[in-house]
């Protein structure tokens, strides 16, 4: 019976722990990790980007709509004041004769 040498299983072997390295795979694994992490925070950067730059353009539309909202305002503000007046009077023209004993024959506002 021969005796059968293996020399190259030792360097097989070592190869072998090399590849299953805990210490090489800890650090592919954070590797992956922090560039996971590095995409997700360019992605978000990039987000928070748009949402600035759309509020820039809003605050400036903003600018130049303002002063005519408040012209518009003041235009429409006699008209809501004439008609909320008109209403409180009919509302009280109606509780008063719904209230009243002896209700008036007629009623003229105008």
């Amino acid at each position: 019976m021969a005796l059968h040498l293996n020399l190259y299983h030792e360097i097989k072997k070592q190869a072998v722990q090399r590849q299953r390295d805990p210490l090489k795979l800890g650090t592919y694994g954070i590797v992956a990790v922090v560039g996971i992490l590095l995409v997700y925070y360019f992605y978000r950067v990039e987000q928070v980007g748009v949402v600035t730059s759309r509020a820039v353009k809003l605050q400036a539309q903003w600018r130049m709509a303002e002063p005519k909202a408040k012209d518009a305002l003041l235009l429409e503000i006699p008209e809501v004041t004439a008609t909320m007046i008109f209403l409180l009077i009919d509302f009280a023209c109606i509780v008063f004769y719904v209230s009243s004993p002896t209700p008036p024959v007629h009623w003229s506002l105008g």
